[in-house]
């Protein structure tokens, strides 16, 4: 299968649309349907705001040649998910061996962290935050760490997981599946 800079990718869903145009839209500046700077994610092709792609072709140049850039797209996609394909496997959910040590890396510093905090209750010694009971604030401390753990776990996933992962992909794309 032949390989495509994104540059290309992009102009060919504009072509035609803009030729002798200059188009800048967040960051991402397209002339004569080329693009020159930027990368087209979900929030250039169409976040559901005013600064997508679709809606200034819109506005610009009518809805014919937004429909038939829309269009594009959409082969475009379908293209490469027929001859690439997109699937999950067992293999893309299973952690391997850096990840799982990380995760219990953190699980144990982060259980050592609110025992201390359960320990500073029982003894009295848990500084109360305002306006709450020390039951409260141990919830509250508590719900804080584990906050802390599920963020630094999802940053050992990015750093662990491969970027053609199918669920990092929709996770990073903001898919919400089916």
């Amino acid at each position: 299968m032949a390989q495509f800079a994104s540059a290309q990718l992009s102009g060919s869903v504009v072509k035609d649309a803009l030729k002798s145009v200059f188009v800048s839209i967040t960051d991402v500046i397209i002339r004569n349907s080329e693009l020159l700077a930027g990368s087209m994610d979900k929030s250039t092709l169409g976040s559901g705001s005013k600064s997508n792609i679709f809606y200034v072709l819109l506005c610009d140049w009518g809805e014919d040649i937004s429909a038939k850039a829309m269009w594009r797209l959409a082969r475009l996609t379908s293209y490469f998910i027929m001859h690439r394909g997109f699937s999950i496997g067992i293999g893309d959910v299973t952690p391997g061996q850096g990840l799982l040590k990380a995760k219990h890396d953190l699980l144990d510093a982060g259980y050592s962290k609110c025992d201390q905090y359960i320990q500073a209750l029982q003894e009295g010694k848990l500084q109360c935050q305002p306006g709450c009971s020390e039951e409260e604030t141990l919830e509250a401390v508590i719900l804080k760490e584990l906050s802390v753990i599920r963020d630094h776990a999802g940053k050992a996933c990015l750093r662990e997981l491969h970027p053609s992962n199918s669920p990092l992909v929709m996770a990073l794309s903001g898919s919400k599946g089916t």
